[in-house]
């Protein structure tokens, strides 16, 4: 049985980082160079300068993208941008979006899980992985200690709904999507009964 846990979930504080919509941005894996220079103009803590940091000719073993994000990171934890909820919880997400005129809508759920064996079979891995994205993801993550794709999206834990007109993924033109903060792992149960 997979081990599964609840924790503090690192967010956004609208306070001090502004609107939320300039601040998010899609997974590293489908930022094209123009997107990533948009999403850099769009906000001083648009999440790019963490998931996916712009590379300079003149980076080195000193001076490159992970050691820009741990440092972005620590700015923003110490400026208050990024703060911790206040307590421990599952966190549910729903996203709703259309592709060639369909509506769709997805719930997916972020906690902490106990890593295991692969061999144990409880957790299966993600298909085909190749190895340059998966050599960045650990460097960042050795770098800054965490994980960018953990980030939540949100500045509170009500119901938080946003739509994001620019293209979250070059499928889709329009996303919405809510974020629930769960802390007894009952109601995630009652959900999924």
């Amino acid at each position: 049985m997979v081990d599964i846990r609840n924790f503090k979930g690192l967010m956004y504080n609208s306070n001090n980082s502004g609107d939320l919509s300039l601040n998010i941005c899609p997974p590293f894996d489908v930022i094209s160079p123009s997107l990533q220079s948009e999403l850099y103009n769009k906000s001083q803590f648009n999440l790019i300068r963490l998931e996916y940091g712009k590379e300079f000719e003149n980076d080195n073993q000193n001076s490159n993208k992970y050691l820009r994000a741990s440092n972005f990171f620590n700015d923003w934890v110490s400026k208050n941008i990024l703060e911790y909820d206040e307590s421990f919880n599952f966190y549910l997400t729903e996203e709703k979006f259309s592709f060639e005129n369909h509506n769709y809508s997805r719930t997916g759920i972020t906690v902490l899980v106990r890593l295991e064996d692969l061999n144990n079979g409880s957790i299966l891995p993600h298909e085909n992985t190749r190895s340059g994205p998966k050599k960045d993801r650990l460097s960042l993550m050795k770098e800054t200690k965490w994980s960018a794709q953990i980030l939540l999206n949100s500045n509170r834990l009500t119901k938080v709904e946003f739509i994001s007109p620019s293209n979250l993924r070059e499928d889709a033109e329009q996303r919405c999507k809510a974020l629930y903060g769960v802390s007894d792992v009952r109601q995630l149960t009652r959900l999924w009964n």
